[in-house]
């Protein structure tokens, strides 16, 4: 076995094993202060037994092979602490990343949603056609997506600013675990709530629960119906 004498770990001597400190400097100019190593062959200077010195050397030898075992198993959990510290960090710096993947827009523009705290002009959100469409003209109802649907919150169904023109109507239709809250920015309309029918105006606001059955309709006079319109999933009715 090669010697390890001289090695040092963690700035202890490698040399001093269970508490026991090498020394090799002489003692009367012929012995050391351990007995020399012999071979069974060899006589000893010191008249002891060799046997002895046999055991004596197995026993260090046992002493530096478990210092180095612990030496190993510390360098090991350094390691792995490192590696697991490595993919936690990884797997928070890959959500961030996440929350700043680029939404691309019906028109073809594209910008960042913030993970935070923003401020948008809505006359640079460009207008978008919805699935609502009026029955008579064939015209779609338009928007101004604010909020894209579920990007920042996970029951949040967008927050846009709808826009129907003169004589345009919403088809009566319902959602099964969606409330939807409008309010009304501008223009004038109706809306029917199950059978029920709402005049609205300026500052008029409506909620809509979920299975409620509802319709707009904007009046042919006046300036069209614009309304802030926010949805909101109710997990427990999906």
């Amino acid at each position: 076995m090669a010697s390890l004498r001289g090695l040092r770990v963690f700035g202890t001597p490698i040399d001093t094993v269970e508490g026991k400190e090498f020394s090799e400097k002489p003692l009367d100019g012929s012995q050391t202060s351990r007995h020399r190593r012999h071979l069974p062959s060899s006589p000893c200077d010191c008249h002891c037994c060799c046997r002895g010195h046999i055991k004596d050397d197995t026993r260090d030898t046992y002493g530096r092979i478990r210092l180095i075992r612990w030496y190993y198993r510390e360098i090991m959990i350094f390691f792995v602490g490192c590696c697991v510290g490595g993919v936690l960090v990884f797997l928070l710096f890959k959500g961030s990343l996440l929350s700043l993947n680029p939404l691309v827009l019906s028109q073809g523009s594209t910008y960042a949603v913030p993970p935070q705290s923003f401020v948008l002009q809505l006359d640079d959100i460009p207008a978008r056609s919805t699935s609502h469409v009026d029955p008579q003209s064939g015209t779609t109802i338009r928007k101004q997506q604010l909020v894209e649907p579920f990007s920042l919150m996970n029951n949040l169904a967008g927050f846009s600013v709808a826009t129907m023109t003169k004589g345009q109507t919403v088809t009566s239709h319902q959602h099964a675990s969606m409330h939807e809250f409008f309010f009304i920015l501008s223009g004038s309309g109706n809306v029917r709530l199950h059978d029920r029918d709402f005049y609205l105006q300026a500052g008029s606001f409506v909620h809509v629960a979920p299975h409620t059955s509802h319709t707009f309709w904007a009046t042919n006079d006046g300036d069209p119906l614009r309304m802030l319109l926010c949805g909101i999933i109710n997990p427990a009715l999906e």
